[in-house]
């Protein structure tokens, strides 16, 4: 027996459910807050287990073009061929 623990509430299961209701609503009507975002080195490892990332500054990202330049097109004889070696080339 568990005597001296402390006082133990016992609660049906209707004043669970009850209670889990209140949460729900109360958590729908709250809105949605990040309180502090930030960027980290690699995966995190779970909750909390995470490497901050040192700086907010990225490498610029690479110029790409969403078509082929006239130059690429110059030397093909076909729109088949230009748009098979542009796509190609954006895959690799």
């Amino acid at each position: 027996m568990l005597l001296g623990i402390g006082a133990v509430h016992a609660q049906s299961v209707e004043e669970v459910d009850r209670r889990q209701a209140a949460l729900i609503e109360a958590w729908e009507k709250t809105p949605l807050t990040i309180r502090r975002a930030l960027f980290i080195d690699g995966e995190p490892r779970g909750f909390g287990l995470y490497k901050e990332r040192g700086s907010t500054e990225f490498r610029p990202a690479r110029r790409s073009s969403s078509m082929p330049s006239r130059s690429a097109m110059a030397g093909k004889t076909s729109a088949k061929a230009v748009f098979r070696n542009w796509v190609s080339s954006s895959i690799s």
